[in-house]
């Protein structure tokens, strides 16, 4: 990696000390320790140590914007992607074609808790019977029908993509739980039409 010190750990050579950082000045140091996100505004003894122990760390570089955009859509493409196939984005393919509930209701796949409790329980880094249990606490508190009685959730729409798709699309806005006056985060599920089974989702909020 430019700008180490030729014994810097990530050349190859485990032997680096404080001691390869006291040539070191700020205009060195700065730009070093910023790129892996370190704070800067110490004097210039601290920054060695930060900056030595940056390497001995492996301290990663921070991503610039254009890459954490890149990412960003990299990973959303990716939630658009079922079974090899890209579906349209709800959020900009899907302008017109949506049906309202009084018209879509009817339509709506027999999605039920079991098939939100398989794609969760999927989707978690460690699908634990915990999560099952979590889930099913959570169903029998009521809490999903809370936030919908409160308003938290507002109309559901219903796009069937075409007569002939295996594959459709519900789609809501929901309020920020601490602040409701914000913007609402945008919410799409894509479903199987005969199953109800849910094949992928997307939120726009933090989590995702």
């Amino acid at each position: 990696m430019a700008g180490l010190p030729s014994t810097s750990p990530c050349t190859g050579d485990t032997k680096v000390t404080l001691a390869s950082f006291d040539l070191w000045n700020k205009d060195r140091l700065v730009p070093f320790l910023r790129e892996r996100g370190l704070p800067v505004t110490k004097d210039v003894n601290s920054l060695r140590a930060l900056a030595f122990g940056a390497t001995v760390m492996r301290a990663p570089l921070v991503p610039t914007p254009q890459e954490e955009q890149q990412k960003r859509c990299e990973d959303y493409n990716s939630i658009l992607t079922v079974d090899g196939k890209r579906l349209p984005d709800p959020l900009v393919d899907l302008k017109c074609g949506w049906k309202k509930e009084e018209e879509g209701m009817q339509h709506w796949p027999p999605t039920m808790y079991a098939d939100m409790a398989e794609y969760f329980c999927l989707g978690a880094a460690d699908p634990e019977v915990d999560m099952r249990k979590k889930l099913m606490g959570d169903y029998k508190d009521g809490k999903a029908y809370s936030y919908f009685d409160a308003e938290f959730i507002h109309e559901v729409l219903y796009h069937p993509l075409s007569d002939e798709s295996e594959v459709c699309f519900v789609r809501s806005t929901s309020a920020r739980s601490q602040r409701r006056n914000d913007e609402p985060h945008q919410v799409w599920v894509a479903l199987q039409k005969a199953t109800g089974k849910i094949l992928t989702a997307y939120c726009t909020c933090f989590a995702g």
